[in-house]
């Protein structure tokens, strides 16, 4: 189990400012905590250092203070830079950090100020820490506030709504365009699909708004491989259900066909006797059995935490005394930051009875992972009563055949919410939770 704690935030009732909400749960029995962090960049926090309480107002007064510049010679941001480079020679201690006037900070390191940039989420000069959007680089974030960006309209009479992160598209249910596929600024929106700086080997799909309503009714669901970033340079208001859960397809399948699709980011569930894909996989069943009679079941995929294990075989009423092991859980795996951002492992597949052929042998599938979703708001994220995010892994696959075990269930994704104000309120939700375990079909 994880377990929940604060980094550079302030908590007050359902409010949390300045905070990103993180969860990632795993599948089947096993839980997992929800995590509240300080949106960070990657720096730890300062302790035991006495910080500027004012967050660098006194070096602003200073700056009104200066000398006259004379006409023609240097402009008064030049004069800036002469007093900074001054202080620079001069020293300073280790350590400290000081907000910046307009919104960047600096951090003395080795006797000399190391400038931290835009602190694009807030600065706290209490905790030390520039807040900066996760897993984005600096050069998609500084996308937002595009003159030409809009806030979609999502129509209720279209729902559910599709965004996909792999073409950028974001499609009624009646084929209604509300973007059109392609990387760029597209009907209002950015899309672009990035390497994520904590691990370049992954990419993230971003969509890049104004601002972003969810209204009350509308499902906006995920699609695609690529985990997905929505980033608003205004506030992002969930009123209805944005939904990045594995698909609900057929749960009783052959090797080949009918698995459930993983939520975007998330990865596949396991065929019968196979692990599942993803960092952290359930396992399958042990591969011991006895005869056509009560084969074991798949692990389920971990993320946040473990996976819980598959349930073991006997059948002691048919002479098979053995008990033999489910597969184990996976997991768990990631950070609790979610960053790098990626989505559940798939849960194994169940076992097949040793003495049936192939072809009829249909144990459970193992369930997919739910999807990785990140919301990034320069100003608030708010999610009402009635209104919730959410990215469920997938159930594990029943057995179709007699002494065939269940899959196990896919891991729930990673949901990241963060912004210098994050409300959620009493009847709102955000959850990623794992997918039951699919039973095993015993005689």
């Amino acid at each position: 189990m994880l377990l929940p704690y604060v980094r550079g935030a302030v908590m007050a009732s359902s409010r949390l400012h300045g905070v990103v909400l993180c969860l990632c749960l795993c599948a089947a029995s096993w839980s997992c905590g929800l995590h509240v962090a300080g949106i960070g960049d990657g720096s730890t926090d300062i302790d035991g250092v006495e910080h500027d309480a004012e967050g660098g107002t006194a070096d602003a007064d200073a700056d009104a203070d200066r000398a006259e510049v004379p006409d023609g010679d240097v402009s008064s941001e030049d004069a800036g830079d002469g007093e900074d480079a001054a202080e620079d020679a001069a020293g300073c201690t280790d350590g400290l950090f000081e907000c910046l006037p307009g919104g960047r900070a600096r951090r003395c390191v080795g006797g000399a100020w190391e400038d931290l940039g835009t602190c694009r989420l807030g600065c706290n000069a209490a905790t030390g820490t520039c807040y900066h959007p996760s897993n984005l680089p600096e050069e998609t974030v500084a996308e937002a506030g595009r003159a030409e960006l809009v806030a979609p309209v999502l129509p209720a009479a279209e729902t559910p709504i599709t965004v996909d992160g792999d073409s950028g598209s974001i499609l009624g249910r009646s084929g209604a365009v509300i973007r059109n596929p392609g990387e760029g600024v597209l009907d209002g929106v950015f899309f672009g699909i990035v390497a994520q700086p904590a691990d370049p080997t992954r990419n993230v799909a971003v969509f890049v708004l104004d601002g972003l309503d969810v209204p009350a009714g509308v499902t906006l669901r995920g699609a695609g491989t690529n985990p997905i970033a929505f980033l608003t340079e205004h506030g992002i208001h969930v009123y209805g259900t944005i939904d990045m859960g594995a698909g609900t397809g057929p749960m009783l399948v052959t090797e080949v066909d009918g698995q459930h699709v993983p939520g975007p980011g998330g990865h596949f569930g396991g065929a019968p006797s196979m692990p599942g894909a993803g960092p952290c996989p359930g396992l399958a069943d042990g591969g011991a059995r006895c005869g056509n009679y009560c084969t074991s079941g798949g692990g389920g995929g971990g993320l946040g935490g473990r996976g819980g294990d598959g349930g073991d075989g006997s059948s002691p009423s048919q002479g098979c005394t053995a008990v033999f092991e489910g597969g184990a859980g996976g997991g768990p795996c990631g950070t609790a930051e979610l960053v790098p951002l990626f989505g559940g492992s798939g849960g194994g597949g169940g076992g097949r009875p040793d003495d049936e052929p192939t072809a009829a042998a249909v144990p459970g599938t193992g369930g997919a992972g739910g999807g990785a979703f990140q919301m990034t708001s320069l100003e608030a994220i708010h999610v009402y009563p009635g209104g919730g995010v959410t990215a469920p892994g997938g159930g594990g696959g029943g057995a179709d055949l007699t002494g065939g075990g269940g899959g196990g269930g896919g891991a729930g994704g990673g949901l990241l919410l963060e912004a210098p104000t994050v409300v959620l309120d009493a009847g709102g939700f955000v959850a990623a939770n794992g997918g039951g375990g699919g039973s095993g079909d015993c005689t």
